[in-house]
């Protein structure tokens, strides 16, 4: 097999990689439209069924020197940009699926094609929960989620995916084999490699396994939705909580048409108001106290109205306000959809000067984590180099996360102080070939 050069268009697989990977890959040439990344179609689809075939298909296309996108269940195919080449991409919904749960020392390891709502199922049943709450619950793996550094609310108390991860068992795009990290919650040996991978949007190689660090279930879990005529006061009541010992499992923040799409509380919103949602966990006792300590602070800023959720209204509840991060209740072919990031005292800043830029914008935030979603209508114009100057000035970057095929202009513009000379570097020790899903970080990586 020969190398072929870059930047010569789609490279199809000629004869001898055909005969090199027949007994390993299913090529499913005439449905390569269904796979497409950003609106662009690949011209070939590998199917893998293992870890070692996933390895070995990527090895092959990087011998042809063709350009390839690693796929799971495709729930972030709608992030642009588009690849500026898309030759291949390796679908590996098909690997092999397995779950080792270890409740007594509080860790599972699942592969990367486990779907998080069987992971989920699997640790309910060992009264265990992996404390990351991404969107697109129902069809994302637990490999996608970590490739797209998809971190939910629940960071503001367990901490972050790079926090919740161990290890991982991955393969490069030159068919390399590794496992980075520990099997164990309390380990100093090596080298914490694994948690590259951890938002690398699969341009560093295949997440083929991940050691995951877990909590116990909770006794009792509650709800505590509160009513703000305003994000300012609602921004600095969650601030002040977060200030004082009281340790809730997560804040988030949504405007009134935000707060309409939450099933369990739709009774609860008002028009022009903010829902700030608390989410506890722990004894019932210091969950009843949290909770009273939350109302007091509150009220001090000025909250209108407070409701108090079981269990079950808890549940219903956080599984949409989870997808209002740029989840399942923005369809990427009728929305926009962009993560904002800044620190927590400038998130009222941000929610001006985004409101200001998107008029039909709806706006969800954890407010205490800094992150600001705003989702704004495909058909909406949007004056993309005002917003990129308005969130600048409140201090703050963005991204977009999904939006329809073709929409190049809501791109944000590189971020000068952004260290791209050694992400070029570790792209380049990761995947010297160049193969995997190059030029769509930001930064042209």
């Amino acid at each position: 097999m020969t190398r072929r050069p870059k930047g010569i268009g789609p490279v199809p697989f000629d004869s001898s990689l055909r005969e090199a990977v027949k007994d390993r890959l299913t090529v499913h040439p005439d449905d390569c439209a269904a796979f497409a990344i950003a609106g662009r179609v690949p011209t070939v689809v590998a199917s893998p069924k293992t870890f070692e075939q996933t390895a070995d298909a990527l090895q092959a296309c990087a011998l042809e020197g063709a350009q390839v996108v690693i796929r799971g269940q495709g729930t972030k195919s709608a992030q642009p940009p588009a690849p500026a080449a898309l030759d291949v991409v390796v679908d590996v919904s098909s690997v092999a699926k397995s779950i080792d749960v270890r409740a007594d020392d509080l860790t599972a390891v699942a592969a990367g094609s486990v779907l998080i709502s069987d992971l989920r199922a699997a640790l309910a049943a060992k009264e265990r929960f992996f404390p990351c709450d991404v969107p697109f619950a129902d069809d994302a793996t637990v490999g996608g989620a970590l490739a797209a550094g998809a971190n939910g609310a629940l960071a503001a108390r367990f901490g972050g995916l790079r926090d919740n991860v161990l290890g991982m068992r991955v393969a490069l795009s030159d068919g390399s084999r590794a496992f980075a990290g520990s099997h164990v919650v309390k380990s100093v040996a090596g080298f914490d490699s694994h948690k590259l991978f951890i938002g690398s949007r699969g341009t560093l190689g295949f997440i083929g396994e991940a050691v995951l660090k877990l909590a116990p279930m909770p006794p009792d879990e509650r709800l505590l939705a509160v009513r703000f005529n305003d994000a300012r006061s609602a921004c600095a009541a969650a601030l002040d909580v977060a200030a004082a010992p009281i340790f809730p499992y997560a804040v988030t923040l949504h405007c009134s048409r935000s707060a309409e799409r939450i099933a369990a509380l739709t009774a609860l919103t008002r028009t022009d108001e903010w829902l700030a949602v608390y989410r506890f966990g722990g004894l019932r006792r210091a969950v009843a106290r949290a909770i009273e300590a939350v109302r007091k602070i509150c009220a001090d800023r000025g909250c209108t109205a407070v409701d108090v959720l079981d269990r079950g209204g808890m549940e219903r509840a956080w599984k949409d306000i989870a997808e209002l991060a740029g989840g399942r209740m923005y369809p990427a072919v009728e929305w926009c959809a962009y993560r904002i990031a800044c620190l927590p005292t400038d998130v009222p800043s941000v929610l001006a000067a985004a409101a200001t830029s998107w008029p039909m914008l709806e706006i969800s935030a954890h407010p205490t984590l800094g992150v600001v979603f705003g989702h704004s209508p495909a058909h909406a114009a949007v004056e993309a180099p005002a917003l990129w100057r308005a969130v600048s000035d409140a201090a703050g970057s963005a991204i977009c996360t999904s939006a329809p095929p073709g929409r190049t202009e809501i791109a944000m513009p590189p971020r000068s102080y952004a260290p791209y000379a050694l992400f070029r570097r570790l792209k380049t020790s990761f995947d010297p070939s160049g193969t995997l899903d190059a030029g769509r970080m930001l930064g042209a990586i």
